[in-house]
């Protein structure tokens, strides 16, 4: 079995750390608690490795215990003391392995392992170096700490969620006051109050219209649109307009005999290589809910691509931006685009951006939806589900969305679909 040597996606990486903690309590008693640090821990997007912190009293014992499981050969003593392991875990249902380190804390100094192994390096330094302000030294191995409050409150800070770390300006935040309020103010999956993006058996779904109105009221949603592709978007299924007309169509008729789920009528339009739309105004207008998204030609010019967009914005019926940048993480970067002017005109034009929750996309990421959030656009969080289990990936969206310090008002869905209407172009 091969180790992967490439980052893989944090979701990629849940079965790998549910195998990897299942085999440590089966064979390993002296952990009394574990938790992933590092990037993992951070929310990032993608991961280089698993990192585990093992929380013991008794260190030596833990040592022999992970010797006998993994092989001592692979433990070692790090500079401060604690141990380190390297190694390599597979999933169920894979055929490749991915690496994985287990490091140990004792419990007095737990909150201070759990904050350095963390990261990243610019916040610790930033964190230690406050702190050292106030005649407080602050290093690893050697400031007690049994919790990570302990650490911030030794720099006058409060707790800091592990997904804001990155934001190199976040410590800053605590000076003019604003620090607790954002944290106490971030997006969390139950605050969304509907789906704008997902897909049906009508182009390259695999579940009925039917089906997912039910999976997406099983899940506590109030309201969803039905976004299936138009004509262009050939390989997925695309629907020529006419088909696009009697799917709404049924959507009405559908909604006279759902109780406590309201469904509109959407589109994911394409928009063509010269900024036109893959549809007639007419249809358009008809549509409760318009996704326009590139998917054609994403190697054109900067330019070009920019001019695409802003035709498409400037569209009266268009609602959103879908996967603005078009990435596929590990195979495809996207389209390069103007973002300040793009960000501009969704601005003046009152279309709203995406973050597409797919975890091979979360486009926009983070810091693009902290940008779109610093210049008062509003996001869009859609699962942009192909199947009713794939309405539940938007809690990787709500991952960027949080590293990208997005709060409840930030997200459009979690308004009510009355208050979404009066705030979309439709309106």
């Amino acid at each position: 079995m091969s180790v992967s040597t490439q980052r893989f996606l944090w979701a990629g990486g849940l079965p790998y750390l549910d195998g990897l903690t299942e085999a440590l309590r089966s064979a390993v008693p002296t952990i009394e608690a574990h938790e992933c640090v590092g990037s993992f821990r951070r929310l990032c997007a993608t991961v280089g490795n698993l990192d585990v912190l093992l929380k013991t009293v008794d260190p030596e014992r833990l040592s022999r215990d992970l010797g006998a499981c993994f092989g001592k050969e692979r433990i070692r003593r790090e500079k401060d003391g604690s141990l380190l392991l390297h190694g390599s875990v597979s999933g169920r249902a894979s055929k490749q392995a991915i690496p994985f380190r287990l490091l140990a804390s004792t419990p007095d100094f737990w909150g201070t392992a759990l904050f350095f192994h963390t990261g990243p390096a610019g916040h610790l330094e930033e964190v230690v170096r406050r702190a050292a302000c106030r005649g407080i030294a602050i290093a690893p191995g050697k400031f007690p700490a049994c919790e990570e409050t302990d650490i911030y409150a030794a720099a006058a800070l409060p707790w800091i969620p592990p997904e804001l770390r990155d934001i190199p300006d976040v410590c800053d935040w605590a000076d003019n006051g604003s620090l607790t309020d954002r944290i106490r103010d971030l997006v969390g999956v139950n605050d969304l109050q509907g789906d704008l993006h997902m897909h049906t058996t009508w182009s390259d779904g695999s579940n009925s219209l039917e089906e997912m109105c039910t999976a997406a009221r099983d899940r506590g949603l109030r309201y969803l649109v039905i976004t299936d592709h138009t004509e262009r978007v050939f390989v997925a299924g695309g629907l020529p307009e006419e088909q696009t007309l009697r799917q709404w169509d049924e959507i009405d008729a559908l909604n006279n005999r759902l109780d406590g789920l309201t469904v509109l009528k959407g589109v994911e339009c394409d928009v063509l290589e010269n900024g036109d739309l893959d549809l007639s105004d007419h249809a358009l207008a008809r549509a409760d809910w318009v996704v326009a998204s590139l998917h054609f030609e994403l190697d054109q010019p900067r330019g070009q691509i920019t001019r695409r967009f802003l035709k498409a914005m400037e569209h009266p019926e268009v609602c959103v931006i879908g996967h603005p940048t078009g990435r596929i993480i590990g195979h495809h970067p996207g389209c390069d685009f103007d973002a300040e002017t793009i960000f501009k005109a969704a601005r003046e034009t009152g279309t709203f951006l995406e973050l597409n929750s797919n975890p091979r996309r979360l486009d926009l990421d983070d810091v693009h939806c902290r940008s779109a959030r610093e210049r008062g656009i509003p996001i869009v969080l859609s699962s942009d589900a192909h199947s009713a289990d794939g309405l539940d990936v938007v809690r990787f969206g709500i991952n960027q969305a949080r590293r990208g310090a997005l709060g409840k008002s930030d997200v459009v869905n979690t308004f009510s679909w009355e208050d979404v209407k009066k705030r979309s172009k439709k309106g």
